[in-house]
């Protein structure tokens, strides 16, 4: 990526689609984004999450940064069947970070059999003036290993330093590592 890390700072995470795909239906258990072992993009720890998706009743947006275990039904889902392009999940820290700093970025997505709701997707990361300073490649491009996916991790710079754990609780007080997962592990270097 074409981004000097030293020095650059981030105040949010957006995803962001810009392709269209096949599934158009969006729905997401948990977005989290580490930094010294916090999860800044928690409602918890100040992280405010917007979107321009329409949701289905009950299944609400904040839910995906509620740090709430996903198991229990605590799921973004959209309303139907939307897929434009444009469509996006924001989140901004209660204040902003240096860009080198970062852990990981961490989705889980609803389960692997419905993959296919990530695809056209990237994330966008947000500077102070809400402007993009770095995008990632699609997170689940066709046809490219990553069907049957469910958790998805950005490795960020000090991702080496992260508390991580083999319990896979959603990873609410360090990153979940994958062990024993069902879905597929999508890695990705920042």
């Amino acid at each position: 990526y074409d981004v000097e890390m030293k020095g650059t700072r981030v105040k949010g995470i957006r995803l962001f689609r810009k392709w269209a795909a096949a599934d158009t239906v969006t729905n997401i258990r948990e977005i989290q984004y580490w930094i010294n072992d916090v999860n800044v993009v928690a409602s918890s720890n100040g992280g405010v999450v917007s979107t321009n998706i329409p949701d289905l009743s009950g299944n609400e947006i904040n839910k995906i940064n509620d740090s709430a275990d996903p198991v229990d039904g605590s799921t973004f889902h959209s309303s139907g069947a939307t897929g434009s392009l444009g469509e996006f999940i924001q989140i901004l820290f209660s204040k902003s970070h240096a860009l080198i700093d970062t852990q990981a970025v961490v989705l889980y997505s609803h389960n692997f059999s419905e993959h296919t709701r990530l695809q056209g997707y990237v994330f966008q990361f947000l500077n102070e003036s809400n402007e993009t300073i770095l995008e990632t490649d699609e997170i689940n491009p066709y046809g490219l290993g990553h069907v049957g996916s469910e958790y998805y991790v950005l490795k960020g710079p000090k991702y080496d330093s992260a508390s991580k754990t083999s319990a896979k609780t959603y990873g609410m007080n360090s990153i979940w590592d994958g062990t024993g997962n069902t879905g597929g592990v999508v890695t990705i270097d920042l």
